[in-house]
């Protein structure tokens, strides 16, 4: 039986730390944290990644009661 190759998200991480950290810092020195400019430029890369007309950006609107 073949095993499955576990991911190693670290080693993605390091990987594109650098811009991962650019990015968020961008969204959090904006003050825009839901759907400021970095939303909308991901919304249009995402939909033309999937060849769809529009992709939207939502929340899950799940509560946290434990908090």
């Amino acid at each position: 039986m073949n095993k499955i190759p576990v991911f190693d998200f670290l080693a993605q991480y390091k990987g594109l730390q650098t811009e991962i950290q650019a990015a968020m810092e961008g969204v959090l020195e904006s003050g825009q944290l839901i759907l400021g400019p970095q939303g909308k430029r991901f919304e249009t890369a995402f939909s033309e990644y999937l060849g769809a007309i529009w992709a939207r950006l939502v929340s899950t609107a799940v509560p946290m009661p434990w908090r």
